[in-house]
């Protein structure tokens, strides 16, 4: 169904139709993990008609969840306008977390946390900047907040986002037992929460039990073939359960083909 609607477009397109490009682009992304017709799709738009905040925005998560980082920087800033400027910049501050820019890091998130300190996103991505910085009691800062939201009840206990940025703190707290039940809790609102399910399947690998990562990276992949945290997890697992190349190496092919410069594929290399 997706392949004949993928078909459809391409001939309104041709024809000159107006079509929603960025509804277009997110199904295909969501449904199918086909960042690169994504891409394509939104990156035609630009150049022809330009894009909106909300399209420019997707398309700078696009080239971050491939690790394009460069692009991703370059089009969250030109989204970082109006009502989703705070939205935008924290993309902006991910994408240079990311590439190891950790100051700029720094100086962009903890400017979105000043602003609105309820942009909960930017404050577990601040956390992860101070933790790969090796300022470990700024970091502590920073997670001990979620708890202390949590129990204030300040986080919305229906958020499956918000209940995984807390189990995401507890996580780099080392407390594993309150993350892997938070992010329970956050599955029981959303099934489907990919990075809930990624963050288990890290948890899992990193307690030594690749048998349960596994499950919850294929879970992953069975939403999106080509999510790209899900396939080096995935690859990780592979390379802690055998020493057979092959299976290695097929993995490895696919996550060269969604992220060609991905540095976690080097490391595993």
């Amino acid at each position: 169904a997706l392949d004949l609607a993928v078909d459809c477009v391409d001939e309104q397109a041709a024809g000159g139709s107006d079509i929603d490009w960025i509804a277009l682009a997110s199904g295909l992304v969501a449904e199918a993990g086909r960042h690169g017709r994504a891409r394509a799709f939104l990156e035609s738009r630009h150049e022809q008609h330009g894009l909106d905040l909300d399209a420019a925005q997707l398309l700078a998560r696009l080239y971050l969840e491939t690790a394009r980082y460069g692009p991703a920087m370059k089009t969250a800033r030109r989204a970082a306008k109006g009502k989703t400027r705070l939205e935008a910049l924290t993309l902006v501050g991910e994408a240079q977390r990311a590439a190891g820019k950790l100051a700029a890091a720094e100086k962009t998130l903890a400017a979105v946390v000043k602003a609105d300190k309820k942009r909960y996103r930017a404050r577990i991505q601040l956390g992860l900047v101070y933790r790969d910085a090796g300022k470990s009691a700024l970091a502590k800062g920073i997670f001990d907040g979620f708890y202390d939201d949590y129990g204030n009840d300040l986080i919305s206990k229906s958020s499956a986002p918000q209940l995984t940025y807390v189990a995401m703190a507890c996580r780099y707290s080392d407390n594993f037992r309150d993350a892997h039940d938070t992010l329970r809790d956050a599955l029981k609102i959303d099934t489907r929460f990919v990075e809930a399910l990624n963050e288990l399947g890290e948890i899992s690998l990193e307690k030594y039990e690749a048998g349960h990562a596994e499950q919850h990276f294929l879970k992953v992949l069975k939403q999106n073939p080509n999510n790209l945290r899900a396939l080096i997890g995935l690859t990780r697992v592979k390379k802690v359960q055998t020493n057979r190349e092959k299976p290695l190496m097929k993995l490895l092919k696919r996550i060269r083909k969604v992220a060609p410069r991905s540095i976690e594929a080097d490391a595993i290399e």
